[in-house]
């Protein structure tokens, strides 16, 4: 197992965040910047059960520590994400902010800030209201015309300025620096220059390759069709959207596979990306989500709040338009949630390529992956109090 110790803590923390199966496991402000992890003492629930302990469990299956069908020893688990915690370069206590005594203990984890590249602006988490990026314009030439739309939208890479550093959960180091990892982006090509990036509605992507976070970005509401490049020689289909380009073209792919798999090797990523085309129809409205699976060589998984149960982890069927988040029914969630009728409602969209997608899964054990959201929802969420939304609450105060 131990090709598995390289795989990093911070990265796959967030996925459990978003992922939302961990109950406590919570962003602790609303710029994503630093991590709640629930935190039971020994002889308080933290040796016998409940979201800490299955959050260590969970972490030494990730790491290859615990195999299947072998009863795992909830002391050792928790030393062994503790450890990972205290080690890792890219986290940092808070102790300030932490809660380690009452019903619902908690540790606070500072995500340390990255040196970020030239050029690049972080996406902004927090807001409903994302900034207008200088990039969403057209290019002017030097007679001042202005030239076909084809640009990066607002991007963040943390693997680009995190490739060279120490992984501080990692048991065995190296002196030589790793070679860069295989990184994907998305580009927007259109005739038209987009409106401004901003409302309740805008479109908010996140593309995962290998457990890692490659690519995220920001753009205005509408329709748009995502997938890779025409492939060469081939001429591209005509169309009136905006085409959300994955790059680079699979053609100019290895074939050596990039991250976990369902089962055995994982599948290559330039085959994942040449299985996606003719591509995916997405669209963010008012209403919510939409998408529209082109019919392709590969399948694409879906997992949404709001899907039919056919999409529910299951693959999306070709020509079939799914409204895969709905957002008024969202607001009605989020008010049963903070009454605590109900359980902490999910707002991401998650697909896989060309792999299963199981309840428990998604960027952190899947080769490719892209996560959608609408920049109202997290907000909204971050305005409602955690504490008001728990059943447990509310029975102790009756």
């Amino acid at each position: 197992m131990a090709g598995h110790s390289g795989r990093r803590l911070r990265p796959w923390l967030v996925a459990q965040v978003q992922s939302g199966h961990f109950p406590g496991l919570v962003w602790d402000d609303a710029d994503h910047t630093a991590i709640r992890i629930p935190w039971q003492h020994a002889g308080k629930g933290g040796a016998r059960g409940g979201a800490c302990i299955a959050l260590c469990q969970a972490w030494a299956e990730f790491k290859g520590r615990l195999r299947p069908g072998v009863h795992p020893d909830p002391a050792s688990c928790k030393t062994r994400l503790r450890c990972a915690l205290n080690k890792s370069s890219e986290l940092q206590e808070v102790p300030e902010r932490s809660r380690l005594e009452g019903p619902r203990p908690y540790k606070v984890y500072q995500l340390l800030t990255l040196p970020q590249k030239p050029g690049r602006q972080p996406l902004k988490h927090g807001g409903w209201q994302p900034q207008k990026e200088a990039g969403l314009s057209p290019t002017e030439g030097s007679n001042g015309d202005a030239q076909p739309y084809s640009t990066t939208v607002s991007t963040t890479s943390p693997n680009e300025v995190s490739a060279k550093e120490p992984n501080g959960d990692t048991e065995d180091a190296s002196e030589a620096p790793p070679p860069d990892p295989l990184r994907l982006a998305i580009v927007v090509d259109s005739t038209e220059p987009l409106p401004p990036t901003q409302g309740e509605s805008c479109l908010g992507l996140r593309l995962w390759l290998g457990g890692e976070l490659s690519w995220q970005g920001w753009l205005p509401p509408g329709d748009y069709l995502l997938g890779p490049p025409a492939p060469p020689g081939a001429t591209p289909r005509p169309g009136m959207l905006p085409r959300l380009l994955l790059l680079p073209a699979p053609e100019t792919l290895p074939s050596k596979a990039a991250g976990p798999g369902a089962s055995g090797d994982p599948p290559a990523v330039g085959e994942l990306l040449a299985g996606l085309r003719p591509g995916l129809l997405v669209a963010s409205a008012r209403r919510g989500l939409f998408l529209r699976r082109r019919p392709g060589k590969l399948g694409v998984h879906c997992r949404a709040p709001h899907a039919s149960p056919t999409a529910e982890g299951g693959p999306l069927q070709d020509g079939e338009l799914v409204q895969a988040f709905d957002a008024q029914r969202f607001r009605e969630e989020v008010g049963r949630y903070r009454a605590g009728l109900g359980p902490r409602p999910e707002h991401w969209v998650t697909l896989a390529v060309g792999q299963e997608l199981g309840p428990h899964d998604g960027p952190h054990n899947r080769t490719l992956v892209l996560q959608l959201e609408q920049a109202f929802a997290q907000e909204l969420l971050n305005s409602t109090p955690a504490a008001l939304g728990h059943p447990c609450h509310l029975l102790m105060q009756a």
